[in-house]
């Protein structure tokens, strides 16, 4: 059965007052935030600048701790935050990007495009940058595609930069509906099994040809641990409107083979969902985007026993939207891994081979654990 999405509060009884932050509501709450799971007990206060929730003995069974918007906007609740669980106060809010967090624990790590700007060692094998797509390989054809791509390139220290220390160049050259993929295996390979919550923080840049020749613009954060694949994939499928709409990834799909759907709100992804999709615009060309993806592995319970995936909130260009959107992992013969990987997709107009870029700088990853 569907897990219900709505939000259900009981009082629980009176909260003590904490030093140093004037109590609005000394009620305490037990919160069930429905496809998350997450069990929350919080007292509403007021510091100096923020509307925030003072939290004791907490306990989260998966996933996004719930939030108030900043002072002076009208308090509404959400189900999104930092997923963090422990006794420690936390200052959440939900303003501007905050919904995308921007400080994590002491135990968070990190990698970004100045770690391992090379291609992999093996093959694609190790960790570290490897382009695909060709029909040969390796791995071949791995971007999928009803043709294969001519050729899949990758290429460091180049322009247009962000910074003095050049950005990555992603190349693809191929016919009409052929695809190039580039993905990033952290190190050390399987060294991250523990990690639940994920920040990829990016910047790109498009070539100009995208506008007309690109199909979809494809971004996934991947994870494998135990057998099991964790695909967080993403897509904005481009339109002639110039208002196109994302896609989210379901491995599910046909014994494993995963397909494609409408990325709608408050959605399970084996569900299909027909309505209700998320726009997302044609990216200008020439131009940096800074895009920002929340993103969580749940813990097991007796419905899901490895875990979902969820959607939590993703930020195009300072625009942030919440998408608590949860799909489901799958059995995979991959060995443990995390990483993340970039696609260009040319579309069905254009006669003879075409060449399509995207440039990243930087291409940054912070994850932690849950607990």
């Amino acid at each position: 059965s569907r897990p219900d999405v709505s939000f259900r509060f009981r009082r629980l009884f009176y909260a003590t007052q904490f030093s140093g932050d004037r109590i609005l509501d000394g009620r305490q709450y037990y919160r069930i935030c429905g496809l998350y799971q997450c069990l929350v007990r919080y007292t509403v206060c007021r510091g100096p600048a923020y509307v925030f929730k003072r939290y004791r003995h907490v306990k989260c069974l998966g996933n996004f701790a719930p939030q108030f918007q900043r002072r002076g906007a009208r308090a509404k609740r959400v189900c999104s935050g930092m997923g963090f669980c422990g006794e420690l106060p936390r200052q959440l809010n939900t303003f501007d990007n905050a919904a995308i967090p921007g400080t994590f624990p002491t135990n968070a790590q990190s990698w970004d495009n100045t770690q391992r700007d090379n291609e992999n060692s093996d093959q694609g094998n190790e960790p570290g940058w490897w382009p695909c797509g060709t029909a040969t390989g390796p791995p071949p054809n791995c971007a999928g595609g009803t043709n294969p791509a001519e050729a899949v390139s990758i290429a460091f220290g180049q322009t247009p930069e962000r910074d003095c220390d050049g950005s990555i160049e992603f190349n693809m050259e191929g016919p009409t509906n052929s695809k190039g993929l580039f993905y990033y295996k952290v190190s050390p390979l399987g060294g991250q099994d523990t990690l639940q919550n994920f920040v990829w923080d990016f910047y790109f840049y498009l070539s100009s040809n995208t506008s007309t020749d690109a199909q979809a613009i494809e971004f996934d954060l991947f994870q494998a641990k135990g057998g099991y694949k964790y695909m967080i994939g993403t897509q904005c499928v481009y339109s002639s409107s110039g208002t196109g709409v994302w896609n989210t990834w379901d491995q599910s799909y046909n014994s494993g083979k995963g397909r494609w759907v409408l990325a709608s709100p408050n959605t399970q992804t084996e569900s299909d969902p027909t309505t209700n999709g998320i726009p997302c615009p044609n990216f200008s060309a020439g131009a940096w985007h800074h895009a920002q993806f929340f993103l969580q592995r749940t813990y097991p319970d007796t419905e899901y026993p490895q875990g979902r995936i969820l959607y939590g909130t993703v930020s195009i260009d300072g625009k942030a939207t919440q998408w608590d959107i949860s799909a489901p992992a799958y059995s995979s013969s991959w060995g443990d891994v995390l990483g993340f990987q970039h696609q260009l997709d040319i579309n069905g107009v254009p006669s003879g081979d075409i060449t399509l870029q995207e440039w990243v700088d930087p291409d940054n990853l912070t994850a932690w654990p849950q607990d």
